[in-house]
């Protein structure tokens, strides 16, 4: 009777052990679900979104021979084929546009432009690089002090990275020729050639995309940005 006892207490002991570590499991879990909904940005790698903005962004040239260029601009890949979206304002600047990698240059075929949204589509041809591409599908509605992170190629300059914060989700009136589009408004101006830019937050969901900045003279800059949101970029992209 006294070993039989002793053994049913043992077995008990030994289910409440268990019990306990699975219960302690599960909060774990819990918690560790409850951080990455409320702090999702925080389990993303800073190194991880440069990766992906390295390896999607291009630089863009009017020329075949890459030092010779009056005009640059940025794009970026969208998909892992050779679709490369950027600004229709500077594909309409150039009779052919030429992506650069390597100290080689590809060209590229105009897919199709809208002027009035300013984007371009463009397919390049003889691609023979890996790379990388954002999903502009996996989109993040601009809200007030929001991090986000770009690279592009200003003054021609490749992969120059760029973090900026959302001043403003929505400018109306900010291309003049356009006063009903609105726009994101950005803390930090977009140098020139860096308009075509992909921007992304830190869970590299896609924002929008950098086009100009705001000019109060021609020696003096706001130090505002403005990009086309990422809703306008999903409208252009589902266009037949």
């Amino acid at each position: 009777m006294i070993l039989h006892a002793l053994m049913n207490k043992s077995r008990l002991n030994r289910i409440q052990r268990i019990n306990k570590q699975y219960f302690k499991l599960k909060l774990m879990t819990a918690n560790f679900l409850f951080f990455l909904t409320f702090f999702p940005n925080c389990a993303i790698n800073k190194n991880d979104t440069i990766d992906l903005l390295s390896k999607s962004t291009v630089r863009l040239g009017e020329n075949q021979t890459i030092h010779v260029n009056s005009t640059f601009g940025t794009g970026f890949f969208i998909s892992d084929n050779s679709y490369i979206l950027t600004c229709s304002h500077f594909v309409n600047q150039v009779e052919t546009v030429y992506v650069y990698h390597l100290e080689k240059s590809y060209k590229t075929k105009l897919v199709r432009k809208d002027n009035r949204s300013d984007l371009a589509l463009l397919e390049i041809q003889g691609l023979d690089f890996g790379h990388g591409w954002i999903e502009t599908e996996k989109q993040i509605p601009a809200e007030y002090g929001l991090e986000v992170w770009g690279m592009g190629s200003p003054f021609g300059e490749e992969k120059s990275l760029y973090r900026g914060m959302v001043s403003k989700p929505a400018v109306l009136g900010g291309d003049p020729t356009e006063p009903n589009l609105s726009f994101i408004q950005f803390d930090q101006i977009f140098l020139p050639g860096f308009s075509g830019a992909p921007l992304v937050d830190k869970a590299h969901a896609f924002v929008g995309i950098a086009r100009y900045q705001m000019t109060l003279s021609e020696s003096r800059h706001s130090g505002l940005g403005y990009a086309i949101p990422a809703n306008r970029v999903r409208e252009f992209l589902e266009k037949e």
